[in-house]
């Protein structure tokens, strides 16, 4: 997906060649023209590429449907751990893991029995 050429694409090819993030890149945006120009710039990109940003936002749904929990098993403990308890947990959550979120097909079938119902 590829902006126009403009003062924008510019100022973002900059921002990437100095190595800055896009988050960075967006902040010098706004300080460059005003409050609201992130938008603007989301709007003109989709506009220029529909297909591409369609692209772009599919191909990270399978990325984040395969991340790891927002929640640390470390942070949950048990307070008087059972080993033979916590070995038959972690072998369940991993199948389970690996059943649901290891199979972006799975999930897609499943939203879409889920949709239709």
């Amino acid at each position: 997906m590829r902006l126009p050429d403009s003062p924008v694409r510019r100022l973002l090819a900059e921002e990437n060649a100095r190595g800055d993030n896009a988050y960075q890149a967006a902040d010098a945006l706004e300080a460059l023209a005003g409050p609201g120009s992130k938008a603007a710039v989301a709007q003109e990109a989709i506009r220029a590429d529909p297909l591409g940003y369609a692209a772009a936002r599919a191909a990270l749904l399978p990325l984040q449907f395969r991340r790891g929990s927002w929640a640390d098993a470390a942070i949950f403990q048990y307070a008087r751990p059972d080993a033979i308890l916590l070995s038959v947990l972690s072998g369940l959550h991993s199948r389970y893991r690996g059943l649901f979120y290891g199979s972006f097909p799975l999930f897609v079938v499943l939203l879409g029995t889920f949709a239709a119902n």
